[in-house]
């Protein structure tokens, strides 16, 4: 408790509080950023619940006044918790001034943060320690939790004059043409899909690629893997196949020999297909693509795993993910008994903040549900997104494929579809492409 009082600070606790009570205008502010453990001081955390109670109900209804009114009607339990109007007087006394309140916020932040890291530590010291401890569990857990520390001190961004906006885009645009800009897009092999995304897949949000089974979705993000691991580290978290199903793809891919080829290959074929799967292997080592296999991949992992990676190679591309109906809920999540469509949906909403947070392009697959099978053209609308409609929401872009090959005999000749059904950076449409089974690649159809 004494090294908790220790990183608090109560003058800022009661500056923020106290802000509250001389201008209610300040709470939306506060309650965006501050949550009541974050207040170490406990009678200046009792009349912060009161001021966020009263504003929840009524906006604007958090001034002294009306809380010391509020006080005293529940009673003299009430306000000998709070101290009365006599502590509502000395918090308002302790705001030097309002235009403060942004480093004061910061400060009842940091010093919740500081106890927490301090909670953990002790948390950790007495888990070590106990026989039989799962430490997968434990570590589990303590990446959870620092997650919600960082996070705390991830304030919604500050508002922004229209001015400076505009100044920022044209510093970026002079810094592009002095070839200095920040990369915002990773391409495809596919020329119109990039047109239609404004160069590729977008750094910092979510790309979905969505599809019935043996529709591409894991050639097309392989496709983008390569791009981006031509520049920089890729973690490619591949839930459905091994990362040998994957090399033999990438072989096939890059060489004369077909998949199934390299699959099926007899003794006496070793040899030539060695011969000719050489050169792939060599440009292969060239490529920083990272394959985590594993079937138990949650989002706190790819958070985990993502840090790690652009700590050691100080730096991160691209993160893709085959595919999201596949992973692991966060056991951290809290409540139990959720639909699958909960879980999906809280897990789209952590990868999205993951995207936003490294600054790094995340291709996310998708599995679609079953509703195109009963059209009569089969075309996939964004509505088949399986088990929930918050991936839409949280994608910047949504990738449908389509493959006419697949349903009817006799289209053999016909142009493979690159639905783009959802674009936040242009137009929708669709792309008319080739996907070629055999060397697992996505091409232009001309």
């Amino acid at each position: 408790m004494n090294n908790e009082l220790a990183v608090s600070n109560n003058e800022a606790e009661r500056a923020v509080v106290g802000s509250m009570l001389r201008d209610p205008t300040c709470a939306g502010y506060v309650l965006q950023r501050v949550r009541e453990e974050f207040i170490f001081d406990q009678q200046a955390r009792e009349v912060f619940v009161i001021a966020k109670e009263l504003e929840s109900k009524f906006e604007g209804s958090c001034d002294a006044v009306t809380v010391a009114h509020e006080i005293e009607d529940r009673g003299p339990k009430a306000v000998e918790v709070t101290g009365g109007r006599k502590f509502l007087e000395e918090l308002m006394a302790s705001v030097p001034s309002l235009s403060f309140l942004e480093n004061h916020v910061r400060i009842v932040i940091d010093g919740w943060r500081r106890r927490r890291v301090a909670q953990l530590g002790r948390f950790m010291n007495e888990a070590a320690d106990s026989p039989g401890a799962d430490v997968d569990k434990i570590l589990k857990r303590l990446q959870a939790e620092t997650d919600l520390v960082a996070a705390a001190s991830r304030h919604q961004r500050e508002m922004m004059p229209w001015g400076k906006v505009a100044q920022a885009w044209v510093q970026e645009l002079e810094k592009r043409q002095k070839g200095e800009g920040t990369k915002k897009t990773i391409p495809s092999h596919v020329p119109g899909l990039n047109g239609h995304l404004g160069g590729g897949v977008p750094v910092g949000e979510i790309t979905v690629v969505a599809a019935r089974p043996g529709m591409g979705k894991t050639a097309l993000a392989l496709d983008l893997a390569e791009h981006a691991g031509r520049e920089g580290p890729v973690l490619f978290f591949s839930l459905e196949m091994t990362a040998e199903d994957l090399m033999a793809r990438w072989l096939a891919k890059h060489s004369i020999e077909g998949f199934s080829r390299l699959k099926t290959a007899s003794l006496e074929e070793a040899g030539k297909v060695f011969k000719a799967i050489k050169p792939a292997v060599a440009d292969a080592k060239g490529v920083q693509i990272l394959v985590c296999d594993s079937a138990d991949v949650s989002p706190s992992k790819v958070r985990s795993f993502s840090r790690e990676v652009q700590r050691e190679y100080q730096g991160l591309s691209m993160v893709v993910i085959d595919y999201l109906q596949l992973m692991t809920p966060d056991p951290s999540s809290g409540k139990r008994n959720r639909s699958k469509e909960q879980e999906v949906a809280e897990m789209s909403r952590k990868l999205k903040i993951l995207a936003k947070d490294l600054n790094v392009p995340v291709v996310l697959l998708s599995q679609l549900n079953r509703q195109a099978e009963s059209r009569e053209d089969h075309r996939p609308r964004l509505s088949d997104l399986r088990d929930s409609g918050s991936i839409e929401q949280d994608a910047y872009a949504v990738l449908l494929l389509f493959r006419p090959t697949i349903y009817w005999e006799d289209t053999e000749n016909d142009p493979d579809e690159i639905i783009i059904a959802k674009n936040r950076g242009g137009k929708t449409g669709v792309v008319l492409a080739r996907f070629k089974g055999s060397l697992f690649t996505w091409r232009p159809w001309l």
